[in-house]
């Protein structure tokens, strides 16, 4: 009595532990490799923008030195948004770094499906969360200590 396309979809989950689109238990990893290069060239778009926007940035406001007018203070209202978007995506990061910890150890306890699959799944989350959560951290502190109030802190 399932329809078939919610029997293919349902067959294709990560959480169905067959492969899919998002790899997983299958006798290839072609769809794990797929989901890294496609993760890594967002990587690198994403530091080709911060990179430039930084330079740009440089020109506008000058480290520890914002005016006092009104670029002066769009600037700070925009560095204190920051902070606090890579304060709030480093926390949710950084528990479920620590989460995919647990997955690793305890794979039956903290994971579904197998042993190995729940432990792939773990480290592959452990990875990618420790990444996002040095990328905020790296946004967070740069932010703070680009503010003239806190680059004495340094």
């Amino acid at each position: 009595g399932v329809p078939r396309e919610l029997r293919v979809v349902l067959e294709q989950t990560v959480f169905a532990g067959r492969g899919g689109p998002h790899g997983g238990g299958g006798a290839s990893d072609n769809g794990d490799y797929r989901i890294a290069v496609r993760s890594g060239l967002l990587g690198l778009a994403a530091l080709g923008i911060l990179v430039f926007h930084l330079r740009r940035a440089k020109v506008l406001a000058p480290v520890g030195k914002l005016a006092a007018d009104a670029t002066g203070k769009v600037a700070r209202a925009a560095l204190y948004g920051a902070c606090f978007i890579a304060a709030i995506l480093f926390v949710v990061a950084s528990v479920k770094a620590v989460y995919s910890v647990f997955q690793i150890v305890g794979p039956g306890t903290f994971g579904e499906g197998g042993g190995d699959v729940a432990r792939q799944r773990g480290f592959s989350e452990l990875v990618s969360f420790a990444f996002l959560s040095a990328g905020a951290a790296f946004v967070f502190l740069r932010s703070w200590f680009w503010l003239p109030e806190h680059a004495a802190q340094k």
